[in-house]
């Protein structure tokens, strides 16, 4: 089930560097780094209860892929 999720993952990597969304020309690499950051940052937030440490992991999905996230504008 692990590995499913692992190859989905690299599969929608590969598909946004194939649309140049992304520079990541080792899609499975990459894949399984942001596959272990994911269940690093879950583990961390069940072990401590804190919900506040998934919620950053968008910002370092970012990071990790090279992109800048859309910063949002106040109305």
């Amino acid at each position: 089930m692990l590995d499913q999720k692992r190859k989905y993952l690299e599969s929608a990597i590969r598909d946004a560097h194939a649309a140049g969304l992304i520079d990541v020309p080792d899609a499975a690499a990459k894949a399984r780094t942001l596959f272990s950051y994911y269940q690093g940052q879950l583990t961390e937030a069940r072990i401590q209860n804190k919900l506040e440490i998934v919620r950053g992991a968008f910002a370092g999905t970012c990071e990790l892929l090279g992109i800048k996230p859309a910063r949002t504008v106040p109305a």
